[in-house]
């Protein structure tokens, strides 16, 4: 039976190992508890094995240490040196615990000289030693003093002593009777307790399986996932169908710079049908788009070109016609370069409107008699209603119609 001895602070205790399975730890609940609080609730476990005594550290903070070497779990030799908090323990085998020795006999000529007759008369009184000793009853006196005859005769001073050194054989441990021991730190338990922390051990083993298991799933599921991104991506098309799709993909971006715009558009659809699952179509399917828009912008200018020449060669008379087609174009090709261009020429095509136009006379007019006479005197009412009067005159001049409504709303934000 293997022995602990545990030096704690000012405190030393020798600790027999009983059972299959002991725990150290700073809970009552364990067969060896210490009062330290740098040691666990449920710090280690010393557990028994075909091999021997194996110590296992149960996920301290703090760690536990064999021979000044921290370690998770370790098959213990005798005399190794193990380390919990601020305890110090000594694991001995069973070969190296010391057993008491008897006291070796004098000479026998000194035993017969010092032996005084009357002491098998005599009651022998017990001696107070580290360990309980029961008094003995007057039937089993007798025998005592039967057992202690040869140990007189060896050695007479020590009779008493020797008398009853046979009884302490029949302790199992030594305790001491003479004084109340001090508290400890230290106390020792069955080891039926150890059930516990090994119920735990085996909670902690199932998490573990459970969790790679987890994980393993988990990473069968992302390599499958990839897998079908690779294949819609055309990572798994052949070899040559991908070299193919790139020399297409060249010779639209080639005719793209060019300005082959129409060509382009025809290389695209050819891709897209060809090389769906290529890694190149997303790329293929931004072109089209910019294509487009670069069809649109060019188709625009083209448009634009004769109407410029118009507009440029305008006159007050024909001013009103090139204007409305101003207007049309700007409408149907807005936010491109040409439309932009066109908006530009509108404001100069409305001067020469004005001039030829004798409504555009009367508004002129009619504005300048409305801010004199209604508007100076905040009297917005009146004037939005001279307006719509006004504008109920040129129903079908899209020119006074569009000045009147602006100085309607420019009134009607006025009077908020």
């Amino acid at each position: 039976m293997p022995t602990l001895i545990i030096k704690h602070g000012d405190q030393k205790t020798k600790i027999r190992i009983k059972g299959n399975v002991a725990t150290i730890g700073q809970s009552e609940k364990n067969n060896i508890s210490l009062n330290d609080p740098n040691i666990s609730h449920y710090h280690c476990q010393l557990i028994k094995t075909t091999s021997g005594y194996k110590l296992v550290d149960l996920d301290t903070s703090k760690g536990t240490w064999v021979n000044n070497e921290k370690i998770k779990e370790r098959l213990l030799k005798d005399k190794d040196f193990i380390r919990v908090g601020e305890a110090e323990i000594s694991f001995l085998s069973e070969l190296d615990i010391v057993q008491p020795q008897p006291v070796p006999a004098p000479k026998p000529k000194e035993a017969v000289r010092q032996q005084p007759k009357e002491v098998i008369s005599k009651p022998i009184a017990p001696i107070p030693i580290k360990q309980t000793i029961q008094t003995p009853k007057p039937p089993v006196q007798q025998q005592k003093v039967t057992a202690v005859k040869p140990t007189l005769q060896a050695n007479a001073p020590n009779k008493q002593a020797s008398a009853i050194r046979p009884q302490s054989k029949l302790t199992k441990a030594p305790t001491p009777t003479t004084a109340k021991p001090k508290p400890s730190s230290i106390t020792q338990r069955p080891s039926r307790m150890a059930a516990k922390p090994s119920g735990t051990n085996k909670s902690k083993q199932l998490y573990i399986i459970g969790g790679a298991v987890a994980a393993i799933i988990l990473i069968i599921i992302l390599v499958m996932t990839m897998g079908n991104k690779g294949q819609k991506n055309g990572e798994k098309i052949p070899a040559e169908t991908q070299s193919a799709a790139g020399k297409l993909y060249k010779e639209i971006k080639s005719e793209f710079k060019s300005g082959n715009y129409k060509k382009a558009i025809e290389l695209c659809t050819e891709f897209t049908e060809k090389y769906a699952q290529s890694k190149l179509a997303k790329d293929v399917k931004n072109m089209v788009s910019e294509i487009e828009l670069k069809i649109r912008d060019s188709e625009a200018m083209e448009k634009w070109k004769p109407i410029k020449e118009k507009v440029q060669d305008a006159k007050p008379d024909d001013a009103a016609e090139i204007l409305s087609e101003v207007r049309k174009f700007y409408s149907a090709y807005s936010g491109t370069p040409a439309a932009k261009e066109a908006s530009g020429e509108v404001e100069t095509l409305e001067r020469l409107v004005a001039q030829s136009s004798p409504a555009i006379i009367d508004f002129n007019e009619l504005r300048s008699h409305i801010d004199k006479d209604f508007v100076a005197q905040g009297r917005i009412e009146d004037a939005i209603a001279e307006y719509k009067k006004f504008l109920a005159k040129y129903p079908d001049d899209p020119i006074i119609s569009g000045k009147v409504k602006r100085e309607i709303s420019k009134l009607e934000e006025t009077s908020k």
